[in-house]
């Protein structure tokens, strides 16, 4: 009997040791296997925020904002705008509470006290806008007087023209065309030609 055979009837004989001791190697690699991951630790979700919860804390934030900002208005900043209506500096008072006026609502002296210093700071925005207005009418005057003493170059606008020293011109010789608008605008001392209202030509 050759030793083929003799393997070939133990396996057979075994057969079902065999089978069971390969299912239990395959099961302790696998877990093995699995005692060698790499565990990632499990996380639970973030709650989603509650939206009434964030706007009932705003609304605390705020009113806790409003409350300081009412203590200061009537605290130091009433303090200092007073001292400052005390120099004769109401301008300057309004700069400090121009913001408190709903606080003092209750308070006569305090409203009072806010609403001259309002009207002296909206009578000073006047008086700048006015000195404004003025510098600006003198410094355009100004310059027309410049223009008036000034002759004609090439390039000028026919308002420029007029508020030279050639002023309005006697007569106006104008034609009209594919080209364009030509005129001819004469004086006693000479002729000026413009087209499409630019100044092109001075002929003394």
């Amino acid at each position: 009997m050759n030793t083929g055979y003799q393997i070939g009837r133990w396996l057979a004989k075994h057969r079902y040791g065999i089978f069971w001791f390969a299912l239990a190697l395959g099961a302790a690699a696998a877990v093995s296997f699995k005692s060698n991951e790499v565990r990632v630790p499990h996380v639970p979700p973030k709650p989603k925020p509650d939206a009434a919860a964030i706007r009932a804390q705003q609304e605390q934030e705020e009113a806790k904002a409003r409350q300081v900002r009412e203590e200061q208005c009537k605290g130091p900043l009433l303090a200092e705008a007073r001292n400052l209506v005390a120099e004769k500096k109401p301008v300057d008072a309004y700069v400090v509470i121009g913001g408190c006026e709903e606080y003092y609502a209750a308070d006569k002296q305090a409203k009072s006290l806010f609403a001259s210093v309002q009207a002296a700071s909206e009578a000073e925005d006047r008086r700048k806008r006015e000195a404004r207005a003025a510098a600006e009418r003198k410094r355009l005057a100004a310059e027309k007087a410049e223009k008036k003493r000034s002759g004609v170059h090439l390039g000028m606008s026919q308002q420029d023209v007029v508020d030279s020293s050639w002023g309005k011109p006697r007569k106006i010789n104008r034609t009209i065309g594919s080209y364009g608008v030509h005129e001819q605008w004469v004086y006693d001392g000479g002729y000026l030609y413009f087209k499409n209202g630019v100044l092109e030509t001075i002929q003394n």
